[in-house]
């Protein structure tokens, strides 16, 4: 069965493509297709927002680790949406007319 084009959608959360993503490399014991390199992980703009959220290096030497520092964004995204928000509205350096209420 290929999962993607049978079960996933974008319609579902992302929540659900990563229980069914988790759930069938466990049974299956398939490695992903693809993992980045260390490199392009490093250069990725996602990477540098996280580093400037933290004031500090995301100390990823691996890609494991860049997930769960990625894992630890979605909570504070979650958690605290106006923090989140506000520092990503910062490192895009968005202007406004009228500075946003929320």
């Amino acid at each position: 069965m290929c999962i993607a084009s049978q079960v996933l959608s974008p319609v579902l959360p992302f929540e659900v493509h990563v229980i069914i993503r988790d759930r069938f490399f466990q049974a299956e014991s398939k490695p992903a297709l693809w993992y980045p390199t260390d490199a392009s992980v490093a250069a990725l703009n996602l990477t540098r927002f996280m580093k400037a959220l933290k004031h500090r290096d995301i100390q990823a030497s691996s890609v494991q680790d860049w997930q769960r520092e990625f894992g630890e964004l979605l909570r504070l995204a979650r958690h605290d949406p106006e923090f989140y928000w506000r520092h990503v509205i910062d490192f895009m350096q968005f202007q406004f007319m009228r500075q946003p209420d929320r």
